[in-house]
């Protein structure tokens, strides 16, 4: 039966996010880690970004330009270590290899010190972002941390939202293995009601809606987290998203009004907010006010030159007799 199907796998969802380290924990000491870059990092020093990896792993390999990034970002106010459990003969010439490219400590973690972390855990890359008090604040894929990460760092991040968020981050990453549509729907909406802009709840939450045909259920995702606090960037991928939305009945031109609003509030003159009021004014179908836009970013940026082009020639096919 459906029903009994779905309960079963909640519970089994819920009782691998109990075993799991999560928000609030004391986070467990890197014992034995031997580093073949950089050094340890100190807990109690800055907030720390743990991230477990691997050389085999095509995903662990794209983050590495991104956390170096973040260190470069961040400075003193943040140190990044990467372990692998694989051998220091694997490890160490990966790493050499990279050079610059990846900047943080690297170290080889024993089983046991991994185990502590990774308990409940199987996919890789997984970060866990660790408090100067040495609590961890917040679990996840690497590449998702950033926003959470400025909030830590000024000051902001709430760890009992974190508490509140984690299990539901965790039902849901069990529903996608499920492959269960109705699971993941639920455990989507789930995460949403929480943490209305959830990039991949609700990247996968308007996927669904696709595929169900249910331009309501899409527009009521898109407008809880455009009622939301979300920062400027979370703001210009959703505004993106609803504007190059190949299915016209999802593309909520008056919802993607309000996230570019929000980028237009936050940093008005820069040539990416100039760039994505010329792609809504080009969507509404303002076509002037689309290459006046983007003749400023353009001015400001020479590689926002591409789409003024484009702009310039639906201009000279509209103009023709």
């Amino acid at each position: 039966m459906a029903w009994r199907r779905l309960l079963l796998a909640s519970v089994a969802l819920l009782a691998s996010g109990l075993l799991a380290l999560g928000p609030g924990d004391a986070a467990p000491a890197l014992d034995g880690v031997t580093y073949v870059k950089g050094q340890a990092p100190d807990f109690a020093a800055q907030w720390t970004l743990v991230e477990f990896w691997a050389t085999w792993c095509a995903p662990c390999k794209r983050t590495i330009p991104h956390l170096t990034e973040l260190l470069k970002q961040h400075g003193a106010k943040l140190a990044v270590v990467g372990l692998s459990d694989e051998d220091e003969a694997t490890v160490r010439p990966f790493v050499q290899a990279q050079g610059e490219a990846m900047g943080y400590s690297v170290g080889l973690v024993p089983k046991d010190t991994r185990e502590r972390y990774m308990q409940g855990r199987s996919g890789i890359p997984c970060a866990f972002l660790v408090s100067p008090q040495k609590q961890v604040a917040w679990v996840g894929h690497p590449a998702a941390v950033d926003a959470v990460l400025q909030q830590a760092i000024e000051g902001r991040f709430d760890v009992e939202r974190a508490q509140r968020v984690q299990p539901l981050e965790n039902a849901f990453a069990g529903a996608l293995q499920s492959r269960n549509l109705d699971l993941v729907t639920t455990a989507a909406e789930a995460l949403l009601a929480e943490e209305p802009a959830h990039g991949e709840a609700l990247r996968i939450r308007v996927a669904i809606a696709h595929q169900k045909r249910d331009p309501a259920g899409a527009r009521a995702a898109y407008e809880r987290a455009a009622a939301a606090t979300i920062t400027p960037a979370t703001a210009e991928a959703l505004a993106y998203a609803l504007l190059g939305d190949a299915d016209l009945a999802f593309r909520f031109i008056d919802v993607a009004a309000r996230f570019v609003a929000r980028v237009r509030e936050a940093a008005p003159a820069v040539p990416a907010t100039l760039a994505l009021q010329a792609r809504y004014a080009y969507v509404c179908g303002r076509l002037d006010e689309a290459i006046a836009l983007q003749e400023q970013a353009v001015a400001a940026d020479p590689e926002a030159a591409p789409a003024l082009a484009y702009y310039r020639q639906i201009k000279a096919l509209r103009d023709q007799p």
